[in-house]
């Protein structure tokens, strides 16, 4: 519940600190999730709605806001950035109080800046350094940003796993481009350069080529910088080529970040 309630959290404080004070006079508030409910995204983008809607019952069975109801409603983005695009600016027609998406960092840099000429506060469960590099003051972050999350996970990298060999497998697309970035950076400020660096694509499903690029250059430790269904089907198919993969315990920042120790069984 802990996500449900740093959500619950969220809406009372955007609705109390009054970011659009007529709106408090209403009935009822709209509050709209854009989300990846299918598509590659579906269970981030799942878990996103789910935690808005349990929020928004929660705080209704206590009264509301200052005496008004909260509506929510989900549209679906299919994970995808030109549809993310159509899809805000279809919410924004019904002139919602604030928008609760999207999750993956390629949409939102897509879309951020339709909400932002709309004067509509947008809330986002996106990481890329991309998107506070924009200088949008009109979007809040749920979670940590890359600069700050990547400082953690490789100083734990470096400091607690004592990993010398590493590689870096990454999604090419915003996220993925932000979260390789910040890696390179602080591995460079520790002293530290990886033995491969290797892209990928979005949807990706064999990752043959990589995993044999990874044995090859004999890291001992692997990074997979990637979403959810892809950090799947590359941990299978690690395991069928014949590398060992023997996870480590992890800080609770490195969100949609896999280390693994990789080498011949």
């Amino acid at each position: 519940m802990r996500r449900v309630r740093h959500m619950e959290l969220l809406l009372a404080v955007v609705l109390i600190l009054g970011i659009a004070a007529p709106a408090i006079a209403q009935t009822v508030i709209k509050l709209p999730v854009v989300a990846e409910i299918t598509g590659g995204g579906a269970a981030v983008g799942a878990m996103w709605r789910d935690a808005v809607f349990m929020a928004v019952e929660e705080i209704n069975r206590k009264g509301g806001i200052l005496g008004a109801k909260l509506e929510t409603s989900v549209q679906d983005t299919q994970t995808d950035p030109p549809t993310s695009v159509a899809v805000m600016r279809r919410v924004l027609n019904d002139k919602p109080f604030a928008i609760f998406g999207t999750v993956y960092s390629s949409s939102t840099v897509a879309n951020m800046d339709i909400a932002r000429q709309a004067g509509i506060p947008q809330f986002t469960g996106s990481e890329s350094i991309i998107i506070t590099q924009k200088g949008n003051d009109n979007i809040f972050l749920t979670s940590f940003t890359q600069d700050t999350g990547m400082a953690k996970f490789v100083r734990w990298l470096v400091e607690e796993l004592k990993a010398e060999k590493v590689a870096l497998v990454w999604v090419n697309n915003a996220f993925g481009k932000g979260g390789h970035d910040m890696i390179v950076q602080f591995m460079k400020e520790r002293g530290k350069t990886l033995v491969a660096d290797i892209s990928t694509e979005v949807q990706q499903a064999d990752f043959t080529p990589e995993l044999t690029k990874v044995r090859g250059s004999g890291a001992t430790h692997v990074i997979v910088y990637s979403h959810e269904e892809e950090d799947a089907r590359f941990m299978i198919q690690l395991r069928k080529l014949g590398l060992s993969s023997s996870p480590s315990a992890r800080p609770r920042s490195a969100r949609r970040r896999r280390s693994r120790r990789a080498g011949p069984r």
